[in-house]
């Protein structure tokens, strides 16, 4: 019966993250949908992770594991198919069709052996969301993972998005950076600048420079939204103004007490 909740509870939070993230096309508060993005993200995470902590660099097997997708190490220049347009954007390819023993459905990401680690991450994350989002279509189906320098379909953006939120928690992102603020401060004396921040940031996440830094924007808009939750905290006109809802900032009070916020006040969101 646990295992059957647990399953029960993955398939409810695929079907909502699934609709959240397309629904794009009616956001009004941009801010909002990456917060929440990454709230949705974390609940994966925390399903996935179960009582082991969540930390960097994420285990993308773990994720790949909960949802029942292989992953499997190949060179990706002998996969050929006629709808590959740009092959050399190819890093990660998704398979999903049926198996020719069991006939039931069988998920495959096949990842190329000669990029680099950090780009292979991404890119398996990037298909992993892809098969989150189009999971329940009834077609067999299958995606091939490219990094355009400009989106041109909304479900590839919202792919990035969530796939960023994944690699790069927000809870840990604020945390990571707190403590780098503080050890910058404190032990070596010297100004931080954006993109050494960025650099730091992708050794320790797993993740390419390219896809942080691309992803930073996300991450700052989200941070920005829970800054405004605890320090409008009594200024109803404020919250208002950004359109933000008495639950919703309930419910950023509840993810982070004020006095953890307080003290990342003092770090990261200095107004200096």
């Amino acid at each position: 019966m646990p295992t059957q909740k647990k399953i029960g509870d993955l398939g409810k939070l695929l079907q909502e993250i699934s609709k959240y993230l397309s629904d794009i096309s009616d956001v009004k508060n941009v801010m909002q949908y990456y917060w929440n993005a990454g709230i949705y993200a974390e609940k994966l995470l925390h399903l996935c992770y179960e009582k082991q902590p969540i930390s960097f660099p994420i285990d993308v097997s773990k994720i790949a594991d909960k949802l029942g997708i292989l992953i499997e190490d190949v060179n990706i220049n002998d996969f050929s198919n006629e709808h590959i347009k740009r092959s050399n954007h190819k890093i990660a390819q998704l398979s999903v069709q049926k198996s020719i023993f069991s006939r039931e459905k069988e998920t495959i990401i096949y990842a190329d052996k000669y990029v680099p680690e950090a780009s292979k991450r991404y890119a398996i994350m990037n298909e992993i969301v892809q098969y989150i989002l189009h999971k329940d279509n009834a077609e067999v189906y299958k995606n091939y993972f490219v990094m355009p320098m400009c989106p041109t379909k909304s479900d590839i953006l919202v792919t990035e998005i969530f796939s960023i939120f994944l690699l790069i928690p927000m809870r840990n992102f604020l945390n990571e950076f707190c403590e780098y603020v503080k050890y910058r401060t404190y032990e070596q004396n010297i100004p931080i600048s954006t993109e050494e921040w960025i650099k730091y940031l992708s050794e320790r996440a797993g993740v390419s420079e390219y896809y942080v830094a691309y992803g930073y924007q996300y991450l700052r808009s989200a941070s920005y939204w829970f800054y405004q939750a605890w320090e409008f905290k009594d200024n109803q006109e404020k919250l208002a103004e950004i359109h933000m809802t008495e639950k919703e900032q309930i419910e950023i009070w509840d993810w982070m007490s004020e006095k953890e916020f307080s003290e990342m006040k003092e770090w990261i969101f200095q107004n200096d």
